[in-house]
C-alpha cells in the first residue's frame, strides 16, 4: 500500500483584539492591543534605563533613547515564520539559551553533572558556518562547522588564538589503547526451556521455604 503525505496548509485559529480609538482618536484598524501594551511597557522602562545611564537625551544620544524600543516593536513580538505560535523575541531567546547552557545533558534526571566531554559541540549549537559567510570569510569554518583555528590566527589581534591549533593537534595525535575486540554468542530459548527453568527456580524457592520452617 503507497505512502501517503498529508499537509497542512491553513494557519491555527488565533483571535486578536484590536484598539479602534484612544484619547477620542480613531485609530482606524488599530494596532493589536498585545503589542499595545508591550509598548507602553518596554518604551518607558527602556527611556527611564537610559535617562540613568547616558542622562537627559541631546541630538547625538536621542537615536539610542527610541531605536531599541521601536525595533523591538516592529520585529521582536512579530510571529516567528518557524513556529507561528512563538514571537520572534520568544524564539531569539530560545535560541540564545540553547548556545550557552541548552548543550548541557540532563542525566537521569540531573542526578549527576554532565561532563565537559558530553556537551553538545559549538559548531552544533551556533550556526558558525552561516556567520562566516555572511561576515565573507568562509573560509574561517569548514561546512562541518568546524573553526579553522589556523586562518583565524592569521587575522590582525587574533593571534593568541594559536593556542587552539596546538590543542586540535593534541586531540588529533592522542594515544589510544589496543583495539577491543567482541565475540558475542546469541541463545534462542524455546517455551519449553523457559518452563524448564522456571520449574528449577520454583523447587528451589520452596526448598529454602523448607529448610526455614524446619530451623524453627
Amino acid at each position: 500500500m503507497p505512502s501517503i503525505t498529508g499537509r497542512t496548509v491553513t494557519k491555527q485559529l488565533k483571535i486578536e483584539t484590536r484598539q479602534h480609538e484612544m484619547l477620542g482618536y480613531d485609530l482606524g484598524e488599530g494596532p493589536r492591543r498585545r503589542d499595545l501594551m508591550l509598548g507602553l511597557v518596554i518604551v518607558p522602562v527602556w527611556i527611564g534605563l537610559m535617562v540613568l545611564i547616558l542622562g537627559p537625551p541631546n541630538k547625538y544620544t536621542s537615536l539610542l533613547y527610541m531605536a531599541p524600543p521601536v525595533l523591538f516593536l516592529m520585529y521582536g513580538i512579530q510571529e516567528n515564520a518557524r513556529n507561528p505560535r512563538r514571537m520572534n523575541i520568544t524564539q531569539w531567546i530560545l535560541t540564545l539559551r540553547r548556545g550557552f547552557t541548552g548543550h548541557r545533558p540532563v542525566i537521569r534526571g540531573g542526578a549527576r553533572l554532565a561532563r565537559r566531554a558530553e556537551y553538545m559541540p559549538v559548531s552544533r549549537r551556533w550556526p558558525l558556518r552561516s556567520i562566516a559567510v555572511t561576515l565573507g570569510a568562509p573560509n574561517l569554518v569548514n561546512h562541518n562547522g568546524e573553526v579553522q583555528w589556523r586562518e583565524v590566527s592569521q587575522l590582525a589581534g587574533l593571534g593568541w588564538t594559536r593556542r587552539y591549533i596546538d590543542k586540535e593537534e593534541r586531540d588529533h595525535t592522542a594515544p589510544v589503547g589496543p583495539p577491543i575486540r567482541l565475540a558475542p554468542i546469541t541463545y534462542l530459548y524455546s517455551t519449553d526451556a523457559l518452563v524448564s527453568v522456571a520449574s528449577r527456580e520454583a523447587a528451589k524457592k520452596n526448598a529454602r521455604k523448607a529448610r526455614k520452617k524446619a530451623h524453627r
